[in-house]
């Protein structure tokens, strides 16, 4: 193994860093383990030896990129699938920042994507979090990724601008949190800015034109896909709280549907269980 393995307390959480560039692998390892919550158990660098690890030593975390050598991280993900291994959670790190990518590692098992690990205190607190039993929260975060990767395809935004990411990371944020869409400048922008390592005017820079692109390419499809008629390109602000707007409505009515059928599905159970006693009370009595 390596230099990180060594034994841990159990409030600790154990940790593997699957990386195939040695100096990033070495340099998230290193970070994560400075505040002593976490403890790198093991570092690898190639999927055969990374799943290896996992049967072994059994983390209660994967960092993995993707793209490491031998076989890759997503023949990692379909091989625990098969074992039916669900122990550990997975942080799968999409450096080629493909939405592709990002919908096929959680379709397969991944809890957690991530584009960039070397944003480490936000890598830090995912770790945290879905280790501190707040899973549901994180993999619904990644459920709405998907949604908004959908809905900003629709509009022709393309995962070639920067703004794409940045407007996910922004409606993701919001729907966390909707206070932040009052500030947006002040608050919005340079928490973005950190997760990217850029400056909060690039940031609000690129969202812009990434709205520009796409009014010019696709503005007809803004009412269909949105459900909203906008009379002008619209702002960062108002694009990114209608986003946030339209998935948060759709889940509702998602909730609502799904509670329906299931009020209709024990309504048929009672029913039935009526009619099977009124049944027997008819039949005892003749």
């Amino acid at each position: 193994m390596n230099k990180f393995q060594f034994g841990h307390t159990p409030k600790q959480i154990r940790a593997i860093v699957a990386y195939g560039d040695d100096k990033a692998r070495y340099s998230i390892a290193n970070c994560l383990s400075k505040t002593g919550e976490i403890i790198v158990s093991d570092t690898t660098s190639n999927g055969i030896e990374t799943l290896s690890s996992i049967f072994k030593l059994r983390p209660d975390v994967l960092i993995i990129d993707m793209l490491i050598p031998e076989k890759g991280g997503l023949w990692v993900l379909d091989e625990l699938r098969k074992f039916k291994y669900s122990e550990t959670k997975i942080i799968a790190v999409n450096t080629v920042k493909s939405d592709c990518m990002e919908n096929v590692a959680i379709s397969m098992g991944a809890d957690f994507c991530v584009n960039n690990a070397f944003d480490t205190e936000n890598l830090r607190k995912t770790v945290l979090s879905l280790c501190s039993r707040n899973e549901e929260k994180i993999k619904c975060g990644a459920k709405y990724s998907c949604e908004i990767s959908d809905i900003l395809n629709s509009l022709g935004v393309s995962p070639a601008l920067k703004g794409y990411y940045y407007i996910k990371s922004a409606v993701l944020m919001v729907l966390e949190n909707p206070q932040l869409i009052s500030g947006v400048t002040k608050i919005l922008y340079p928490e973005i800015a950190k997760q990217y390592d850029t400056q909060s005017k690039c940031v609000e820079r690129d969202i812009r034109h990434a709205i520009f692109v796409s009014w010019n390419l696709s503005k007809n499809r803004y009412s269909a896909v949105l459900g909203y008629d906008f009379s002008k390109r619209p702002t960062n602000k108002e694009l990114i709280n209608t986003l946030a707007e339209c998935i948060k409505n759709a889940r509702q009515a998602s909730d609502l549907y799904l509670n329906g059928r299931n009020d209709m599905w024990l309504g048929g159970i009672t029913n039935f269980n009526l009619s099977q006693s009124a049944f027997s009370g008819f039949a005892a009595g003749n």
